[in-house]
């Protein structure tokens, strides 16, 4: 996902800080190189229920197979 997409989801770039913990100054980081960390695309797919989802799709291993 690229950033102008959280922050549209989220409303503003302050209020996605906000959601994931993160410093303002580290959203701008994310939109000057046009891209958000591996990791913290996950923690958004989280956050937004899925409506925004990772680049790469992360192993989801069903609970039973998991066992």
């Amino acid at each position: 996902m690229k950033p102008e997409q959280a922050i549209e989801h989220f409303g503003s770039k302050a209020q996605l800080a906000l959601v994931l913990g993160a410093s303002l100054p580290t959203i701008y980081d994310w939109v000057k190189a046009g891209e958000i960390p591996e990791a913290r695309q996950y923690q958004i797919e989280l956050a937004t229920g899925g409506a925004l989802k990772a680049d790469k799709p992360a192993l989801r291993v069903p609970l039973q197979e998991a066992a």
